[in-house]
This record gives C-alpha cells, sequence and structure tokens, in this order.
C-alpha cells in the first residue's frame, strides 16, 4: 500500500486498488503451476478445453477489507499443450459495441476459446477484436495481454512495464536469475 500512496486520509491520497494475477512455476516439478490473483482471473486453455483459475475477490490496496486481506494461493497442474493466458482488466472493462457498454470477462472468454494459440497470431485476434469493439471510443485503461507456452521460467510476470521492472529488481535480490 505504500507504493499505492495510501497511508493517509487526505485528499492527495490514492484510494484505488490493483488487480493483479501472479503465476510461478514449481522449481521441482514444472507441471505445477501455483498461482494468485487479486479480483483476477487466470486462464489455461488446452486440447481439453478453458480452465479458469479465480483468485480471491478484492484488490491489493484501496479501502475495501483495509489491511486484513488474506490472498490465497492455488496450484493447478499443467499439462502438455497448455497455454496460460493473463490480462489486465482493460480489456474486459473497454466500452464499445453497437450499445457502447464494456466488452466483460464472458467475451474475453469467448475470444480465447476460438483462438488459435499455435498459429503464432494470437496478438493480433486480440488486437483486431479490442479495435473492432472500441470503434470511435478512446482507451479506458492500458490492456496487457500474455500468453505463455513456454514453461521454463520460474517466474511469469504482466502488467505495467515499471511494477514488471521493479519485480525482476526484487527476484534479484532474492538470487533469481532473469
Amino acid at each position: 500500500t505504500d507504493a499505492l500512496r495510501q497511508q493517509s486520509a487526505d485528499i492527495f491520497t490514492q484510494d484505488d486498488g490493483m488487480d493483479v494475477s501472479l503465476c510461478c512455476i514449481d522449481e521441482k516439478d514444472k507441471s505445477i503451476l501455483k498461482y494468485a490473483a487479486a479480483n483476477h482471473t487466470i486462464f489455461i486453455k488446452n486440447k481439453n478445453g478453458l480452465t479458469q483459475l479465480t483468485g480471491d475477490i478484492y484488490s491489493i490496496g484501496g479501502s475495501i477489507g483495509n489491511n486484513k486481506k488474506h490472498f490465497t494461493t492455488g496450484e493447478y497442474k499443467i499439462e502438455k499443450e497448455s497455454f496460460i493466458i493473463l490480462s489486465s482488466d482493460g480489456y474486459a472493462d473497454q466500452f464499445g459495441g453497437a450499445e457502447d457498454s464494456k466488452f466483460l470477462v464472458k467475451h474475453f472468454k469467448d475470444i480465447i476459446q476460438k483462438t488459435d494459440f499455435t498459429g503464432g497470431n494470437a496478438e493480433e485476434v486480440f488486437k483486431k477484436t479490442f479495435e473492432e469493439w472500441k470503434g470511435e471510443n478512446g482507451h479506458v485503461q492500458d490492456i496487457i495481454i500474455k500468453y505463455l507456452k513456454d514453461l521454463n521460467q520460474d517466474f511469469y510476470i504482466c502488467g505495467p512495464p515499471t511494477m514488471v521492472d521493479d519485480t525482476i529488481n526484487e527476484l534479484k535480490k532474492l538470487g533469481k536469475e532473469e
């Protein structure tokens, strides 16, 4: 909460939380995904379909729940040929379409289910769908989508560049290589 400037209650204090997902591959068994999600969902797509890994219902920081929040760590067994899809909430929160409504997670799931991640054009599919949806509307917030197949790393970080850089620096301090 220090980074989010939430120590006091003056008019300059930020009271927003941050929605985020964190995934780690087990060092001993690379088929085990350990994850935590703050008001977020992680998607796993494989030959058996689409799985949603849901996290806790609240954000990091913000006034809801104050400092007594407990975040749960989950585990998921990753099958071969699985893709892990992480996204910021900016995609689902974008206004557009015929009724100028939010895109929503439901539509995001539909795109994931229809997208062939093995073909290498997934980023283009997400970008084109987003641009068509938003139409003349501007961006509501930053859009970050990351999908992973090569699970040879211990950590995967998805987020704004400054957050990613800070996280990498903290991992280096803990002795983890890039």
